[in-house]
């Protein structure tokens, strides 16, 4: 299960093998700027669809994104959230 400290974020970690899963703490600011990064130039956490790891990391983020400093991680939290008809927080 995550722990979410004061201003704390966990992020799991999927392979291609299962059920290898791994899950890390860092700061929420520096798992935006990662994630933001990713998100430049993917639409999805894996795949070419919205998935359970999407899921999962759109579940582990303790808030939504600021779309002014982290515009491709709000464009990917809002898509999921239009499209699998989750609450954005």
């Amino acid at each position: 299960m995550p722990y979410f400290g004061h201003n704390i974020f966990s992020f799991p970690l999927f392979s291609n093998k299962k059920p290898d899963k791994m899950s890390f703490t860092i700061e929420t600011g520096l798992a935006f700027k990662i994630l933001n990064g990713y998100f430049e130039n993917a639409s999805y956490v894996k795949g070419f669809e919205a998935s359970d790891a999407d899921k999962a990391v759109f579940d582990s983020l303790p808030e939504g994104p600021s779309p002014s400093a982290y515009p491709h991680l709000a464009r990917w939290y809002n898509h999921i959230a239009a499209v699998k008809g989750y609450t954005v927080k």
